[in-house]
This record gives structure tokens, C-alpha cells and sequence, in this order.
């Protein structure tokens, strides 16, 4: 879980960024920040770059940290053991501190971001209606992922209110924003919509189902072609 942790930061702090998002870009962030201290001052003037870069390199930190935990504590060294535990959590109060300074200036990643580790009570205590209200921020700027974990919400009622024709609505913009994408998992995931969509296509009268298409199409028409046009990947 820790790593895979890692991994999907990677893949949020280093696609392109939303219109509006850092003035200096990735790779110029990626030149001038390999260390927490170099990112600093970049970050702390308002880079959403270095904003979410520094986030990673808390997030590695937070990690490296809970796994030296494990490892102590199977050793039996339990004082050592609650130090790691306490750089860990430290690294983890940092890791939110950023998002949420890159969330305040609009960026879709951070609020991806946060809606995952509220949603998967990591670094934070587990919240579902955070995460929701995350995740609708992320969804509206078109991310499919957030779309796609909306929809869910909705269907299951976690976090939100249950409201299959909401449900339907996001799973068929996630459906529709995910066609291009062949990022890892993307398959599986849209298998897991199309079975959503099948059964709410049960649930649903003739008339909620007019209903819950006509907001999808809205959805489509305003989320992916933001999406679109910010040139996500």
C-alpha cells in the first residue's frame, strides 16, 4: 500500500498542469527541486509545481518512515520504533499542508489528491464527506478518476447522499473522459463503470432514466470537454 501510495502521487505532481496552474512548469520545478529545502522557497511564493513536488518528497519521506516502523518493531526495538512513527506522521502533516496550498489555487491534482487520502483515511483521518466534496472539486475540472469515485459515492451513498441518477450522471462522464486514457488499471476500472451503468439501467424507471441521461449529457458536455481542452493524459 505504501508504495503504490508513491506511485500514484508520481503519476498526479507530473501531469501537465490545468490552465492557471505554476508559472514555471514541471521541468523547470523538476531542475531546481530535488530536495525539500530547494523546493522550499518556490513553494512557499505560491508554485503549484513545487507546491505538489515538495508534497512528494514528504509523501517518500512518510513512507520510508512507516516502513523503518515495521522494521523496528519486529526487531523489538520499540523506542526507535515511535520515533519513526513520529517522522512519519511529521512527513504526513507536510504532505497535506502542500496539497492543500496547491488546492487553494485551483489545481485538479491536489484536489484528487486529497480526495484519495481522505477517502482512504491515509496521513488523515478517514473522512467520506471530505473526500466527496474533494473529489466533486477534482470531477468538475475533469478529472475522470474523480468521476469516476463520485459516481461510486453516489451509488453506495458514502460520504454523500445515495442518488442513482447523480451516480449515473458521473459514471457516464468518467465513461465518456476515460475513453482515450491507457493509463494502468484504466481497463478494469471502466469494465467497473459499464457494470455500474448496467445496473442503475435496472434500477431506474423509464422517466428517472431520461432524467439521469439528460444530466450525464450535460456533465459530458461541460467536464469532458474541460478535460479535453486542458490536455490531460
Amino acid at each position: 500500500m505504501k508504495s503504490f501510495f508513491i506511485i500514484v502521487f508520481l503519476l498526479l505532481c507530473f501531469v501537465p498542469s490545468p490552465a492557471g496552474a505554476g508559472d514555471t512548469g514541471s521541468a523547470a520545478v523538476a531542475r531546481l527541486c530535488n530536495t525539500a529545502e530547494a523546493c522550499l522557497p518556490l513553494a512557499e511564493s505560491g508554485d503549484i509545481e513545487a507546491q505538489l513536488r515538495l508534497g512528494l518528497i514528504h509523501s517518500m519521506q512518510h513512507a520510508a518512515f512507516l516502513m523503518s516502523e515495521d522494521r523496528l518493531r519486529t526487531q523489538n526495538l520499540q523506542a526507535e520504533a515511535e520515533e519513526a512513527r513520529k517522522s512519519a506522521e511529521s512527513h504526513g502533516k507536510e504532505v497535506l499542508k502542500w496539497l492543500e496550498m496547491a488546492a487553494k489555487q485551483g489545481d485538479v491534482r491536489a484536489f484528487a489528491q486529497l480526495g484519495r487520502l481522505y477517502a482512504r483515511g491515509e496521513m488523515v483521518i478517514k473522512d467520506d464527506s471530505k473526500a466527496a466534496a474533494y473529489y466533486t472539486k477534482a470531477a468538475r475540472v475533469g478529472d475522470w478518476p474523480s468521476q469516476h469515485q463520485l459516481g461510486e459515492f453516489y451509488f453506495t451513498g458514502r460520504g454523500v447522499e445515495r442518488n442513482y441518477l447523480m451516480a449515473y450522471a458521473w459514471l457516464n462522464c468518467a465513461l465518456k473522459t476515460s475513453a482515450t486514457q491507457k493509463g494502468s488499471g484504466t481497463a478494469s476500472k471502466r469494465e467497473r463503470m459499464e457494470y455500474l451503468l448496467s445496473v442503475l439501467s435496472e434500477e431506474l424507471s423509464a422517466a428517472q432514466m431520461a432524467d439521469a441521461q439528460k444530466l450525464a449529457d450535460a456533465y459530458i458536455l461541460d467536464y469532458v470537454a474541460l478535460f479535453q481542452s486542458i490536455g490531460k493524459e
